[in-house]
């Protein structure tokens, strides 16, 4: 992974300590979604190759006014991230706050426009879409756990913030000690996996 070869075995748990700090302050939304967009390879190292995507703005812009309304654009907390053909989309509320039936569904109009607008715009080279909505107590509203699971053939999923965290941490676990497996005299990994053991044991 190219991000992690770059970071020294402190650095990374300090990334991972950072975040965690903010959910578990409850940072505003977009405090939280500026830190993963700069750090994206944190929560998964399946997202280590994705990068903000910006030419999207005006398509992103559309959706956010058919979705949110115009009234909240300027209070937009959605995070656009793109890996060659993949698109990505987070939507954060912030931590702590309840998953709410208004916003499940905004959420899904909003990636319903998406997902319309690069089917029409199929120059754009996009071919797989998936969004993730990130709230907390999300079996709280009536209803939720079975529009949920109907979101998962939409490759729409819902996570509250401690599973993200948690699933962060764990596939973090696995890569690393995939690669301290394949150099296992490499000095920069010897404190890499007692860090992360730690974490992933705090859960």
């Amino acid at each position: 992974v190219g991000q992690f070869s770059m970071k020294n075995p402190g650095h990374f748990s300090a990334q991972i300590n950072s975040l965690e700090h903010r959910i578990e302050k409850q940072e505003l939304e977009n405090a939280v979604r500026d830190y993963i967009a700069n750090n994206p390879w944190l929560i998964s190292p399946r997202w280590e190759t994705f990068k903000v995507e910006k030419s999207l703005k005006k398509i992103c812009v559309r959706a956010a006014i058919s979705g949110f309304g115009e009234a909240l654009l300027d209070k937009r907390v959605d995070l656009v991230l793109r890996s060659d053909r993949q698109l990505l989309v987070l939507e954060f509320m912030k931590p702590g706050k309840s998953l709410d039936r208004d916003h499940l569904d905004r959420f899904n109009t909003y990636m319903d426009v998406i997902q319309e607008e690069v089917n029409a715009n199929s120059a754009l080279g996009i071919d797989y879409i998936s969004g993730y909505i990130i709230a907390d107590r999300l079996n709280k509203g009536p209803g939720h756990p079975i529009q949920i699971k109907g979101m998962n053939e939409q490759r729409r999923y819902a996570l509250d913030w401690p599973a993200l965290l948690g699933e962060a941490k764990r596939q973090w676990q696995e890569f690393l000690d995939h690669v301290k497996a394949r150099a296992p005299l490499d000095e920069r990994l010897q404190n890499v996996d007692r860090i992360t053991d730690s974490q992933v044991n705090s859960q």
